[in-house]
C-alpha cells in the first residue's frame, strides 16, 4: 500500500503525529508530539518507531540525534549511534550507544549513563492511536488477549456478523492472536506459537482498539 500524508490524534483530540502513514501507522518522514504540543520525535519512521532523526525532551530540549536500530523483538526501536544531550541541551555523549535487554526483554541504554529509558515516560501513545483515514485490510491479526477482554472482543465479532472458523470456545480460551477475515466476516485463532511470534516480529499485529476504529470507519453501522 502506498504511503499517505495524514495526522493522528489521541482520544483527547491532541495531535500526536503528522507525516506519512502506511496502514494508519507512521511510516516514512514525519513528526510526533507530546501532549503539550512540543515535538517528541522527527525524522524517518518505521513500524516500531524512529529510524533516523531527532528525539526531544518534553521541555523542548533535544535529547538525541542520530540513528536508531530496528527492533525485531520486544519494545520500540532504540538509539544506537549519534549525539546525546541532557535536559538543558548540553551534549553529554557522541558515538555508539551500548544497549542491552532489561529483565523483561525491553531495550535498555547502558552507556552513556544517565541517558534514561529508551521510551520516555510521557511519550505519545502512537501504538494505541490510529489515523481516521486508514484502511482496514481484508485480513487482520489482532494481538493476543485473555480473560474478560478477549471474551468481549469475540462477543463484539459475533454481534457484528463474524462467524468462527474454529470452535468458539477455543477462540475465547486461547492466548494466541485472533485472525479476523474482514472480507468474508470470519474469525479464528492463529495456528500456533511460532506463527504468533513471526507475526509479532513482523509488526503486522494490531490492537483491539485499532481494529475497532478501522472497522467502524469502514463499515459505518457497528453493534457494540
Amino acid at each position: 500500500m502506498n504511503e499517505v500524508w495524514d495526522m493522528i490524534f489521541d482520544e483527547n483530540g491532541n495531535l500526536v503525529y503528522e507525516g506519512y502513514l502506511r496502514n494508519g501507522s507512521p511510516w516514512g518522514s514525519g513528526t510526533s508530539f507530546f501532549d503539550n504540543g512540543n515535538k517528541y520525535q522527527e525524522g524517518l519512521f518505521g513500524h516500531k518507531g524512529l529510524l533516523y532523526g531527532r528525539e526531544y525532551y518534553k521541555n523542548g530540549s533535544i535529547r538525541f540525534e542520530g540513528t536508531y536500530a530496528e527492533n525485531h523483538g520486544y519494545g520500540p526501536n532504540y538509539p544506537i549511534y549519534g549525539s546525546c544531550f541532557d535536559e538543558s541541551g548540553a551534549k553529554i555523549y557522541e558515538g555508539r550507544l551500548k544497549v542491552s535487554k532489561s529483565d523483561n526483554g525491553f531495550p535498555k541504554v547502558e552507556s552513556p549513563e544517565g541517558f534514561g529509558p529508551v521510551a520516555q515516560k510521557d511519550r505519545p501513545g502512537l501504538m494505541s492511536c490510529v489515523s481516521h483515514s486508514a484502511l482496514l485490510p481484508d485480513c487482520c491479526y489482532v494481538r493476543a488477549l485473555k480473560g474478560d477482554e478477549r471474551s468481549l472482543f469475540i462477543e463484539f465479532l459475533d454481534k457484528n456478523g463474524f462467524r468462527p472458523l474454529c470452535a468458539r470456545e477455543d477462540a475465547v480460551s486461547s492466548r494466541l492472536p485472533v485472525i479476523v477475515g474482514v472480507k468474508d466476516s470470519t474469525y479464528e485463532v492463529m495456528g500456533n506459537i511460532t506463527c504468533a511470534a513471526a507475526a509479532a516480529s513482523s509488526g503486522i499485529l494490531m490492537s483491539v482498539m485499532e481494529f475497532r476504529i478501522l472497522y467502524e470507519n469502514s463499515s459505518g453501522l457497528v453493534i457494540v
